[in-house]
């Protein structure tokens, strides 16, 4: 990948990174010490969705690099996954779940508010750049950034020996389903002799 096609697609992954940030971002503020500010962490990531969301390019271009679905296509899904997203977090919100606090002083190795959110927004973060994707290496670490965190979410969420079971046989499950997809696009590769599944350019190589 040249340099230029590098920062073509750093250039058009704004929402993404304003997810990234977003998510780390509550990690710290869920281990706050202060709980005025551990209180914030559902809004950050809130106003994180937000901030993405006016990341995106309404114009549909995809800085130069389309993507394999199609650059207007693309935009909607990112936009759909923001409106999805800030559902989930309304209804996260109001189902009391093991992330929250009952008790005094604060103990940060009980505290799983800050990973519940980032990993939220991880999550989501790895289905904008599915949506984005014109790559196969591309497409699988999207889909395993989209994947990895719910395995956790689903284990933290509640606090019953049922949710880790599920949560066991959920990452099992996962990566048996990463095994084939590799297979599977080890076979695309072995028979069209590149990873790029759609190409701006069509006087480029995709070699």
């Amino acid at each position: 990948m040249s340099e230029q096609v590098l920062v073509e697609k750093l250039a058009g992954l704004g929402p993404e990174i304003a997810m990234g940030c977003g998510g780390c971002l509550c990690l710290l503020t869920g281990l706050w010490p202060a709980a005025a500010i551990r209180k914030l962490t559902r809004l950050v990531a809130a106003l994180t969705l937000i901030v993405a969301g006016q990341c995106i390019d309404r114009s549909g271009e995809m800085s130069g690099n389309s993507a394999a679905i199609g650059p207007g296509l693309a935009v909607f899904v990112k936009w759909a996954i923001v409106l999805v997203g800030l559902l989930l977090l309304m209804v996260v919100s109001a189902v009391p779940g093991r992330w929250e606090e009952h008790q005094e002083p604060f103990e940060p190795s009980n505290s799983l508010q800050g990973e519940f959110f980032a990993f939220f927004l991880f999550s989501l973060t790895g289905a904008m750049l599915c949506a984005g994707a014109n790559d196969l290496v591309w497409l699988f670490l999207a889909l395993e950034l989209t994947s990895l965190p719910t395995y956790v979410m689903v284990a933290t969420s509640r606090n019953h020996v049922d949710a880790q079971e599920a949560a066991v046989k959920y990452f099992f499950l996962g990566a048996m389903a990463a095994a084939i997809f590799l297979y599977g696009f080890s076979l695309i590769y072995g028979a069209a002799g590149t990873t790029v599944l759609f190409n701006s350019d069509p006087t480029a190589t995709t070699v």
